[in-house]
Parts: C-alpha cells; structure tokens; sequence
C-alpha cells in the first residue's frame, strides 16, 4: 500500500474518533483523563496538529521550540484554570484558533516567526485554560497536567510527522489538509 495512502487512512481514523467524541467532560481517570482530552477533543486535536504542521512546514529545524512553548503555554493555562471558570469567549477563541492554523496552511500565508511564537502562546494558554477548566474530580492536577501535555506532544509529534514527509512532494495535499482543518472548524463555530 502507497505510504501516502497509509498516512491519509491513518489521519481520517483520527478525525473521525474525534468528532464522535466531544471532549468536554470526563474521559477517564488520572493521566487517562488529561491525555484524552485533546486528543479526543477535535477543536484541540485539529488546533494542535495545524499549528505543529505549520510550524514544520515554515520554520523546519525551529518546529519542536514552537511546539514546545506552545506546549508550555498549555500547562500554564491548565494550571491557571484548574478550579476556576472559562475565559471569557474562551471557545469562540479555541475554534477561531482551529480556522486560523487551518487558513494559514491552506492559503500557504506567511507568518514572521516571533508573531507566530506568540499567536501560538496566546492560543497554547486558551487550549489549556480550557482542560483545566474541565479537569475532571476523578483526577488530581498532578496527574491530569502531564496527561494533557503528553496528549498535545502526541499529536505535535503527528503534525510534524506530515510536515516532514508531505511538505516537498505532496504540498497540493498538505495546503487541501489546510483547507479542511478550516471546513471541520466552521462547521464546530456553526454548530
């Protein structure tokens, strides 16, 4: 079987699992509950794969110290959210993120790389303002924190994975990924 075709199976199984799953609301246990948070969580999993897969793409051998600020900014705002209520416009914001990751890669924009650092720390501490927000009681923060950063380095390592070996020969490919991570993203804002 064509590695391209594989990649596409593999990246359609994990966005269907994602939009039968909403990620709002108790997933599990302990590590469990935070890992599954973004992970099953389309509007985090879509958020988290575009901003890593642009951040391959635009700035290569930079990616994983965006990846991992991005990922830091999660931690600080899962810390700061843990026992306290939403930003305000906090999911409007988390699936504008989604539009604007999606639009970037699929129009091929150009982002200079501080603005870029810092649009993704902004977002990065929405994501986890958010899973803080919705730690479950059947979890300790402990536990939960790691869970959901694991989660996101999960699919970062996936949205790099694609940036590394779609960018150069199958870009059509990569900018029409774009292009639906925006159409899923709408349909959420929508719905």
């Amino acid at each position: 079987m064509d590695i391209f075709l594989k990649r596409s199976i593999l990246f359609t199984v994990f966005i269907t699992i994602s939009l039968t799953v909403s990620a709002h609301g108790t997933h599990g246990s302990g590590i469990m509950a935070g890992l599954s948070h973004p992970i099953l969580g389309i509007d985090h999993l879509l958020a988290i794969l575009a901003m890593a897969l642009y951040a391959k793409l635009n700035f290569d051998d930079k990616a994983w110290y965006i990846i991992f600020s991005f990922i830091g900014m999660m931690i600080v705002g899962g810390l700061i959210g843990i026992e306290s209520k939403p930003f305000s416009y906090e999911e409007p914001i988390i699936l504008g993120s989604v539009i604007l990751y999606g639009m970037l890669i699929g129009l091929d924009f150009k982002v200079p790389l501080i603005a870029f650092v810092i649009i993704g720390a902004i977002i990065g501490l929405y994501h986890g303002h958010a899973h803080g927000v919705e730690m479950p009681e059947t979890t300790t923060m402990i536990k939960y924190v790691p869970g959901f950063a694991l989660g996101a380095l999960i699919i970062s390592a996936f949205g790099e994975f694609i940036g590394r070996h779609m960018a150069k020969d199958s870009i059509h490919i990569v900018r029409f990924l774009g292009g639906l991570i925006v159409g899923i993203g709408v349909m959420k804002f929508l719905v």
